[in-house]
């Protein structure tokens, strides 16, 4: 994160947002359906949120973002396994 951070400082930029798509998470696999979304859901949503916490909290201009994919019927589903962490941003 430390060389995003430093590179947009360099360029004039005062704050990131760091935003990874939903469906890279394992704890979102229940809500796809589609192949692709489940080839994907190899990673710990939980290191993703920590690090950009971490990075707030040493002082770092970011933002913690996520964009989330409609599922059909799911949107009570995704609120709920989103809830769970201090999103700056949700994008659709």
């Amino acid at each position: 994160m430390e060389p995003y951070v430093e590179r947009a400082v360099e360029r004039g930029i005062d704050e990131i947002g760091f935003t990874e798509h939903v469906y890279y998470f394992e704890q979102t696999r229940h809500l796809w359906s589609m192949p692709y979304h489940l080839e994907r859901c190899v990673y710990d949503i939980e290191s993703y949120v920590t690090a950009v916490v971490e990075a707030k909290r040493r002082g770092y201009p970011v933002k913690l973002g996520i964009e989330v994919d409609y599922e059909h019927a799911r949107e009570e589903e995704t609120a709920a396994a989103l809830a769970p962490y201090p999103w700056d941003y949700v994008l659709g």
